[in-house]
């Protein structure tokens, strides 16, 4: 009876050594740095081993689809460090029956590229706003306007597909606060 309520009782692990455990998983720190720093915590009943045990994930637990399903198709990659680790090495699965690029794709995503900008720009929207704008305008002074307009938004457009991670990241706006700017955003043009 002991022996089952000693192994149904969770570990009362303090929150620094989950962040130890953080720092060590994300390269921050090394192996050797953790562990040391996780002798310290002399907490009764704590061994180093049932704290490193209780703290490092059980991924084979955490499978989802198994690795020889035959509908998939998985290889190791590797990849340069976005914080300058080094190389990281990862498994990449996709689909058994999709190529990594193929034309179907690219042009699925030339489609979809399409129509949400046709969808964000909203030329028939814009249209009776723009002319309504400009009606003191000559036809000349329209035309250049028009222009303008469409080398701005391309420009802006196009410095966002090319550089758009990399301004988020320097300014580290974390995506749910972007995705809420940009619906806010959109709210108040729709208003």
């Amino acid at each position: 009876m002991d022996m089952q309520q000693k192994e149904q009782t969770p570990l009362t692990i303090p929150q620094v050594a989950f962040d130890w455990y953080d720092e060590y998983a994300h390269g921050d720190i090394d192996r050797r740095t953790f562990l040391a720093r996780l002798g310290t915590l002399g907490i009764a009943g704590l061994t180093l081993g049932a704290m490193t045990t209780a703290l490092t994930p059980n991924y084979a637990l955490a499978e989802q689809v198994s690795f020889n399903d035959p509908e998939i198709k998985g290889r190791y990659v590797e990849f340069e460090s976005p914080e300058g680790h080094g190389k990281g090495r990862g498994y990449l699965v996709v689909p058994a029956g999709v190529d990594e690029m193929n034309d179907v794709t690219v042009m699925t995503f030339g489609l979809q590229a399409f129509v949400t900008l046709l969808v964000i720009l909203d030329p028939p929207g814009a249209t009776p706003i723009f002319l309504g704008v400009l009606r003191n305008r000559t036809r000349a002074e329209r035309t250049r306007a028009a222009w303008q307009a469409a080398g701005t938004s391309l420009f802006v457009i196009t410095i966002f597909a090319l550089f758009g991670q990399f301004i988020v990241n320097y300014l580290d706006i974390s995506m749910p606060a972007l995705q809420g700017a940009g619906g806010l955003l959109l709210l108040l043009v729709s208003l």
